[in-house]
């Protein structure tokens, strides 16, 4: 949120969406195998809010993962994405970079998380993020965690992170939040 910005009026505007921003009907689906992703293409599979996975020069990346069905601590709140359902962590293949934006569900997804760590070798995240990680059972020496405009090279890759503006309920206080630029 702005710094300026309501909570109040905001929280209204949330709430009252217009009709437009929904589709009318249900948007085609394909699923797509994952582990016939070829190396010597470059690809992109998007599961529907933040999650994606990106095969380029031979390393799969695979960020934000939800696949549990809901992006929510507790199973009746709030339920995954369209397109992210349709997927299963057993799906996966093996991951070079998994990337963790931040520490909200709706882009940390403990059970999906848990059920890919066999399958991944590194992790990049935000400052705040690897301690959970470690908490889980990952290698600390496979855990990258970045602050602000920290810069880390992982797989061939450039990660930076840079702040976003995300609303946290402590607008902006905490460094669990950033952008990743991947630069070849």
């Amino acid at each position: 949120m702005a710094e300026d910005a309501s909570f109040f009026k905001t929280m209204k505007e949330f709430l009252h969406k217009p009709k437009s921003v929904k589709p009318h009907g249900v948007l085609p689906f394909i699923k797509t195998d994952l582990k016939k992703l070829r190396d010597d293409n470059s690809s992109l599979v998007w599961f529907g809010h933040s999650s994606y996975l990106l095969k380029i020069e031979g390393r799969t990346i695979l960020a934000d993962p939800i696949f549990s069905g809901n992006a929510a601590p507790v199973s009746f709140m709030v339920k995954s994405f369209a397109g992210a359902n349709e997927y299963k962590p057993e799906d996966f293949p093996k991951i070079d970079i998994l990337l963790l934006t931040h520490d909200h569900y709706d882009h940390f997804d403990y059970k999906t998380i848990l059920k890919l760590k066999t399958k991944v070798n590194q992790v990049v995240c935000s400052l705040g993020v690897g301690s959970h990680l470690e908490h889980w059972g990952f290698k600390a020496e496979t855990i990258h965690e970045l602050d602000w405009w920290e810069n880390q090279k992982t797989e061939g890759f450039d990660f930076t992170a840079t702040p976003g503006r995300h609303f946290f309920g402590k607008r902006n206080k905490t460094q669990t939040k950033f952008m990743v630029g991947v630069y070849f």
